[in-house]
């Protein structure tokens, strides 16, 4: 009796470490909350040339960590050169916009704001043909910056683009757009998959 209980023992104990280990084990907090989380919206650029409107879809497979956004916080502290390398080397999913080839998604970020949330979901910037026709180079305003405002219940609720960009530290200790004078493109029906 002794040696089947002992041998029942072992495999209950291993069984019960398990468990423990998987109650107290940290969430991810690089993760899509739930998942991947994709977005999809109508997009109307503000000088409202014909053609300027199209889809847009977001794909976020991951938020960019505490760690990994501490780490950019120093880096963009540091020198702008240094915060976008760092950036450039990070994945969060894609963006597609309708009749261009996808972007990556290089961080975002999550905060929390009165009546809900907002994203920061930061992506390459390809420059549009309206930029080439006015001579913008893609690497004088390296990144696209989109802000995604969320009910408390995560429902869509407005969003805005800033196609062409730079990014500098925020007060509140967020990498964000260092101007708002951009020219910025609307998102309407948004909605989430």
């Amino acid at each position: 009796m002794k040696f089947r209980t002992a041998k029942l023992l072992g495999p209950l104990v291993l069984l019960t470490a398990a468990a423990l280990t998987l109650c107290f084990w940290p969430a991810s907090p690089a993760s899509a909350q739930g998942g991947i989380e994709v977005y999809t919206a109508t997009v109307i650029a503000s000088e409202g040339l014909a053609g300027s409107t199209g889809r847009i879809s977001l794909r976020i497979v991951a938020y960019t960590s505490d760690a990994e956004k501490n780490n950019l916080l120093a880096a963009f502290k540091k020198s702008p050169e240094a915060g976008m390398a760092l950036l450039r080397s990070m994945s969060k999913g894609y963006i597609n916009i309708e009749g261009t080839s996808g972007r990556k998604i290089e961080a975002v970020f999550s905060r929390e704001r009165q009546g809900g949330r907002e994203l920061i979901v930061i992506g390459e910037h390809v420059a549009s043909k309206l930029e080439d026709w006015e001579g913008v180079k893609a690497e004088d305003h390296p990144v696209a910056v989109i802000h995604l405002r969320l009910a408390p219940d995560g429902t869509p609720q407005s969003g805005e683009i800033f196609p062409a960009v730079k990014l500098t530290v925020t007060p509140d200790g967020f990498v964000d757009v260092q101007t708002d004078s951009s020219n910025k493109i609307t998102m309407i029906n948004i909605a989430r998959q």
